[in-house]
């Protein structure tokens, strides 16, 4: 004879708790039956130990019971914080009973002799509340980690700004090697956030890149002061921070030396989110700053940042600098790359040259200036302009 299908009803793991040891087997076998993990205890206080211990989804437990009854071990249950849900059963219901109850938050109040199918009903349905709080638990405690990580790298971000300090790099022409510029690279004394690698991430992620940026143009023009008057000063600038009206104050530390200063618009970060760049690049050109793509090649917006920005100064990715004397693929991309920029009017920076056939080949292929390793390291000291080479 064919049957109904059973209903696909959410199972879990239930706690029985009787004191009649006949009454709990059945009433496990029933529970087990309608595919529930079953676990029993035969009074109240081996109950708590056992919850103690294990998770369950749901309780079922009689209310009349020796020593301790179903509504003291659901008191302490709940005084202990467990939300677990309760299913009470009882032989003698009463008012004061139903009433402990719906104090204790019962999610079903049953009387004997059981129902089996309204009890496995209940169960599932309770099983179903459980796994909801659950859930709800996780989205809080992940809720809460979240903010307590974000506090903590809050935190860390501030200390790494209220330490911050520029190490300056030496860039030079490729044919004598002469000091142009100085490129203000990001350091701080705090250290879980020595360099912009961690830096500009927690920036960014906190939406401070904007406080950021405009403490890194406070610090960054200081040594130019004492510094030779047509030596020029590279500071990179987050594509966010066009957006930023400080950016554009003809009397801030960084606006006042504008001419002498070149703004580096990194590839990596997308322009896209910014409105109006080109009226954006105008008006700091109007201040005297000069343009430059910095990182050509690192990304996938490089054609696209030089048609916006339509810069002075194209700086290419180190990755495309590397063993460039011996690779004949990443000469031609080279050559490609001087040739179209100096067709836009931009002279070429190459960074990361470690070697001097790199600075050979480089300064041969027509690159206008260099930086790297060969040349000079990041330095708190301000470069000092040395004869010829």
């Amino acid at each position: 004879m064919n049957t109904a299908p059973a209903i696909d009803l959410p199972t879990g793991k239930v706690l029985v708790v009787d004191d009649d040891d006949q009454v709990r087997m059945v009433l496990a076998r029933s529970l087990e039956r309608g595919g529930h993990a079953v676990i029993v205890a035969p009074s109240a206080r081996q109950g708590l130990a056992m919850l103690e211990t294990q998770h369950v989804d749901v309780v079922v437990s009689d209310i009349n019971m020796p020593d301790m009854d179903g509504t003291q071990m659901v008191r302490q249950l709940r005084q202990s914080g467990s939300t677990t849900p309760v299913i009470f059963l009882t032989g003698r219901p009463s008012m004061d009973s139903a009433v402990q109850a719906v104090e204790f938050r019962a999610t079903r109040y049953l009387t004997k002799p059981v129902d089996h199918e309204e009890l496995r009903a209940a169960v599932s349905g309770a099983v179903a509340t459980s796994v909801e709080q659950a859930r709800h638990q996780l989205t809080l405690a992940t809720e809460e980690a979240s903010r307590r990580e974000r506090a903590k790298l809050d935190s860390e971000l501030t200390a790494a700004i209220d330490k911050l300090w520029m190490a300056y790099q030496p860039i030079v022409t490729a044919k004598n090697t002469a000091l142009v510029a100085c490129e203000a690279l990001v350091r701080s004394g705090h250290a879980s956030m020595p360099h912009p690698g961690v830096i500009f991430p927690a920036a960014e992620k906190l939406s401070r890149v904007d406080e950021l940026g405009s403490v890194i143009r406070d610090v960054a023009p200081k040594p130019m002061e004492t510094a030779d008057a047509d030596v020029l000063l590279f500071v990179n600038l987050h594509s966010t921070e066009l957006g930023d009206e400080s950016l554009y104050r003809a009397d801030t530390p960084l606006g006042r030396i504008a001419s002498r200063v070149v703004l580096e618009i990194t590839e990596r970060a997308s322009l896209d989110t910014v409105e109006r760049v080109t009226d954006c690049v105008e008006k700091l050109r109007g201040l005297g700053y000069r343009i430059a793509v910095d990182d050509l090649g690192a990304g996938y917006s490089g054609l696209t940042a030089l048609a916006l920005l339509e810069p002075e100064f194209v700086k290419l990715d180190m990755s495309l600098i590397r063993n460039i004397d011996t690779s004949a693929t990443l000469q031609r991309i080279v050559k490609g790359m001087i040739r179209l920029s100096h067709d836009l009017g931009a002279k070429v920076v190459a960074e990361g040259i470690e070697t001097p056939e790199e600075h050979h080949w480089l300064a041969e292929a027509g690159c206008d200036l260099l930086q790297g390793f060969l040349f000079g390291r990041p330095a708190a000291e301000f470069p000092v302009r040395q004869n010829p080479g």
